[in-house]
């Protein structure tokens, strides 16, 4: 409408509209026609006036929209035309939540971006269904409860890129995403960067939800494989999904990505390395987070996760204090001290104070650092590290031993 609902029809008639609605004698149908709006405002105008009536006041009704509303810009506009007109082009949900994310609109939806693109020649074919992946499962009711974990390998640079893993974590009772990040190779070292940069953002959580993989789960199925022995270190119990279509939060949050990142992309140019662009797609992720409603919830992420917290329905558990952490979550390789008391890392060899022949243990940390300790991590016991070209070698573990030649 383009006048207010005060504007366009007198009080008396709105209020006689209500009573013969509200006592039956008037269908929703005939009252939405008899006031031109939609169902869903007629009852938000029907409740305003019931609850002026309880409390004894004069009653007129607010501002319905239309109006009121100002007038997109032309910053706005062009940055539409550019988000709708990319190859591949970005969706209309997401060329909203984008507008709203860099400042360009207070609120704006997709409807509203759909509608303003068929008047501007901007729509497109309405895509091609995608097999549901939605299989109803118990919800987890706390935070921190049960995490959900997949990967999913996309050409998220455009269609002539190279097709790269991209790890996703997302909090199953909340739908909050706690981890998101795009890497050359789905490998060990993916998953401890991945999995460490999580649990110290956020705290670790009690279970994850993953499938049958090799990395998550040993042929015979008796043994840990090495990451899961590291989850069960801090005591985080793998769950395993019998199927892809089990995990239907995990694998419509890969569907959201792969959607809206090549879009993102093509829009501000690839940038010149991983590192860049996982800077450019932790922001995105947050923002969903806080901003996106989730029809299941009816919430955003967020607000799911503080309610949840605020009710005392929170199983996350704080990075531990102690001082195996760094080495834990690092790839860890055997290897043996050779003449002269020397070790190799790579190309070069280290003089570690430890007798020939012994046994040591080469880690090789998340941010390109070094050490090698003399004992693989054991509760109970201290870090006895015989080299390191860690800048902080002492952070986490403020009791290990350092042995220097």
């Amino acid at each position: 409408m383009s006048k207010q609902l005060h504007q366009r029809i007198a009080l008396p008639l709105l209020r006689h509209v209500l009573e013969t609605f509200n006592a039956g004698s008037m269908t929703s149908e005939q009252a939405c026609s008899e006031l031109g709006l939609s169902r869903s405002r007629l009852f938000a105008i029907r409740k305003e006036w019931l609850s002026a009536i309880r409390r004894g006041e004069d009653w007129m009704p607010s501002s319905s929209g239309g109006a009121h509303k100002a007038p997109w810009t032309e910053e706005l506009k062009a940055f539409l035309r550019q988000a709708l007109s990319t190859r591949p082009p970005a969706s209309f949900a997401f060329a909203a939540s984008e507008a709203v994310r860099l400042g360009l609109a207070a609120r704006l939806d997709r409807a509203q971006v759909r509608l303003w693109a068929i008047s501007q020649g901007l729509s497109r074919p309405k895509p091609k269904d995608r097999p549901t992946c939605h299989t109803r499962r118990w919800q987890r009711l706390n935070v921190g409860e049960l995490w959900q974990l997949d990967a999913t390998p996309y050409r998220w640079f455009g269609e002539g890129s190279e097709c790269l893993p991209m790890l996703n974590m997302l909090d199953d009772a909340s739908r909050r995403q706690v981890g998101g990040k795009v890497y050359a190779h789905e490998n060990l070292a993916a998953y401890i960067d991945f999995l460490k940069e999580s649990f110290e953002r956020y705290g670790l959580p009690l279970q994850i939800y993953v499938d049958q993989a090799s990395f998550f789960k040993s042929q015979d199925g008796r043994h840990l494989t090495r990451l899961a022995s590291r989850l069960k270190f801090y005591g985080v119990t793998l769950v395993f999904a019998n199927s892809p279509e089990s995990k239907g939060k995990i694998e419509r949050r890969h569907q959201i990505w792969q959607d809206r990142l090549p879009a993102h992309f093509a829009r501000i140019g690839v940038p010149a390395d991983l590192d860049k662009a996982n800077s450019e797609i932790w922001p995105l992720i947050v923002w969903n987070s806080e901003h996106d409603l989730n029809r299941e919830t009816g919430m955003t992420g967020m607000e799911a996760w503080d309610k949840a917290v605020r009710d005392g329905r929170n199983k996350l558990r704080p990075k531990p204090a102690e001082p195996w952490w760094e080495y834990v979550w690092s790839v860890i390789e055997p290897t043996v001290v050779g003449k002269g008391r020397r070790v190799r890392i790579g190309l070069d060899e280290v003089t570690v104070n430890a007798p020939v022949g012994s046994r040591a243990y080469l880690c090789s940390h998340t941010d390109g650092s070094r050490s090698i300790v003399k004992d693989y991590p054991k509760h109970g016991t201290y870090p006895v590290v015989l080299f390191t070209d860690r800048k902080h070698p002492k952070d986490n573990t403020d009791e290990a031993t350092i042995v220097h030649f």
